[in-house]
């Protein structure tokens, strides 16, 4: 598995689907789901809980993998599966933390996207990486987000709950989603709810992008 170093500290994994859904899932669930955020769960149950939750089931099966094409882990995620609380790790979760080993900062944010991912999707997941690993970006676009139109905060959220996100990760969502707000505007969002701040967010992304490359 080969990590793409695309700014200090930020790495960029990318597999097809399902495998990457595979391998990001207990990682990803541990630290969004509203259900398993902060807990010690098996695939089993994750997959259990998954099927009874979501908006569409074909065949009783899990869909995840398929469902999702981005993912981003922060360090402190990782370090809990290392310790072994997760034992035993299938073969893809040793693979991508048999990968970490080359990272000697003990700070670092790791993104997955699927091979056919999009622009808006890998920038999506960047963003999140500058919200963990970015003070500047994080303090600004919190600012932005607790600031913008409240109609559009709220409908935003109110999507977030629908996708089962857990509401720690509201924030931290709400601008990695106004990178690109064409999927809130499909979602039904109107544009003057959102425009202003997803124009925010953009420029404090550009600014972050050059102050990590001089880092």
């Amino acid at each position: 598995m080969y990590l793409n170093e695309i700014f200090p500290n930020l790495y960029h994994v990318v597999l097809p689907k399902p495998q990457l859904g595979e391998t990001f899932m207990r990682f990803s669930e541990y630290s969004e789901s509203p259900k398993f955020r902060g807990k010690v769960f098996t695939k089993k149950e994750f997959e259990d809980w998954y099927i009874a939750n979501a908006q569409e089931v074909i065949d009783k099966q899990c869909t995840y993998a398929m469902d999702w094409g981005g993912f981003n882990i922060p360090a402190r995620v990782f370090n809990v599966f290392k310790i072994g609380h997760f034992n035993p790790l299938d073969e893809k979760e040793k693979e991508l933390l048999s990968a970490l080993q080359v990272i000697k900062n003990k700070k670092f944010h790791v993104i997955g996207t699927h091979a056919d991912g999009d622009i808006e999707t890998i920038e999506h997941e960047i963003g999140h990486g500058f919200y963990d690993l970015d003070t500047i970006y994080q303090k600004n676009t919190r600012a932005i987000v607790r600031e913008m139109n409240v109609r559009g905060r709220n409908s935003i959220r109110d999507l977030l709950v629908f996708f089962n996100y857990h509401p720690q990760r509201f924030v931290d969502e709400t601008q990695a989603y106004l990178l690109h707000p064409d999927w809130l505007e499909e979602q039904g969002i109107p544009k003057r709810f959102i425009e202003a701040a997803s124009r925010k967010v953009r420029n404090e992304f550009k600014e972050s992008c050059i102050r990590l490359r001089k880092a």
